[in-house]
């Protein structure tokens, strides 16, 4: 058996499989005091709002928050299962807007709705926007975004 026999244990959707208007929701991921920390490490993020529990207390926040990035990662990854196998790239972000601290504690998920589907100029692949809201346990927002992605169409 050669290496290109092996598949995916998930595949994501075909462009075909796409549909302006469908929805879906990503499971939820409690955010951590490690995950804070690693992240930070991992991209230089030493703002003690992120760090400092004591700073972090003074500050208008009263406490502890995920760094934006952090939170963007997460929503974007959220769309992964979707797309396992499928996705040829990412095209852009757009529109991301903050509306609410994530806190080490805080559960999150993302809900996510087919904004637009459309041909490429290149045959064999389409174009996906999806429109993402992050929320937290409570079902508030805490992140809203767009992207675009490059996907693969069914081989003809």
């Amino acid at each position: 058996m050669n290496d290109h026999s092996w598949q995916p244990l998930r595949r994501g959707r075909w462009f075909e499989e796409f549909h302006a208007g469908e929805r879906f929701r990503s499971a939820g991921r409690t955010i951590t005091d490690a995950d804070l920390v690693l992240f930070s490490g991992l991209v230089g993020a030493q703002n003690p709002q992120f760090l400092d529990e004591e700073y972090a207390r003074a500050s208008p926040f009263r406490g502890r928050i995920a760094p934006g990035p952090l939170t963007l990662a997460l929503g974007l990854a959220a769309a992964e299962p979707l797309l396992t196998g499928t996705l040829l790239g990412l095209l852009g972000v757009d529109r991301v807007r903050y509306q609410a601290p994530v806190r080490p504690g805080d559960t999150v998920y993302t809900e996510i709705e087919v904004a637009e589907v459309r041909p490429s100029s290149q045959p064999g692949r389409g174009i996906v926007r999806l429109a993402s809201t992050l929320r937290n346990q409570r079902g508030e927002a805490v992140l809203t975004f767009e992207h675009t992605l490059l996907v693969r169409a069914r081989a003809s």
